[in-house]
C-alpha cells in the first residue's frame, strides 16, 4: 500500500508540475500578445496622428495611377490633362510647371488620383520661366504663328503689397 501510496502521490506531483508548466506557459504567451497588442496599438495612434497632421501632404502617388490635374488661376482653367506616368507630386508638379511654361501667378492645382480614390487642392505659384528649349521653341513658333499667348499680358504680378 505504501508504494500505491507513493506512486499515485508521485503522478499527482507530476501532474501537478505539468500544470504549473502549462500555466507558466500561458501566462508568458498571455505577456507577449499583450505587448504584442500593445506595439500595434501604438503604431495605429502614431499612424492615424501622422495621417491627421499630414492628410494634405501624405497623399500616395504610384506609377500607374490614373491622375486628374487642373490648374485654375482665378476662374479660368489654364491647363487640365490626365496622366498616369508619374510617381510622386514632384512629378505631377514638374509636368504642370512644364505645360504652364510662361504662366506667372498664384494659382489653384486640383489633384484626384482615381486609382487610390483621393482628391486634393493646394495653391501653387508659378513664376513664368522657360526653359532654353522652351524660349528656344517659342521664337522659332512666334515667326510662325503670330497668335500671342493668353497669358503674355501678365508681365509682373503686383503684390498687395506693391500697390500702395
Amino acid at each position: 500500500m505504501d508504494r500505491m501510496n507513493k506512486e499515485i502521490q508521485l503522478e499527482k506531483m507530476e501532474r501537478e508540475i505539468q500544470l504549473n508548466k502549462l500555466k507558466n506557459e500561458r501566462e508568458i504567451k498571455m505577456d507577449k500578445l499583450e505587448i504584442k497588442i500593445d506595439k500595434l496599438g501604438k503604431e495605429r495612434k502614431m499612424e492615424k496622428m501622422s495621417q491627421g497632421q499630414n492628410r494634405m501632404r501624405n497623399r500616395i502617388i504610384r506609377k500607374g495611377d490614373r491622375i486628374f490635374a487642373r490648374l485654375t488661376m482665378g476662374a479660368r482653367t489654364v491647363i487640365e490633362f490626365m496622366i498616369d506616368q508619374v510617381e510622386s507630386m514632384t512629378d505631377l508638379l514638374i509636368e504642370v510647371h512644364r505645360a504652364t511654361a510662361g504662366v506667372r501667378g498664384l494659382c489653384k492645382l486640383y489633384v484626384r488620383n482615381q486609382s487610390r480614390g483621393w482628391a486634393q487642392e493646394r495653391p501653387v505659384m508659378l513664376y513664368g520661366t522657360r526653359s532654353m528649349a522652351a524660349s528656344k521653341a517659342t521664337i522659332n513658333m512666334s515667326t510662325v504663328n503670330a497668335v500671342p499667348s493668353p497669358f503674355s499680358y501678365y508681365s509682373h504680378m503686383q503684390f498687395p503689397w506693391e500697390t500702395h
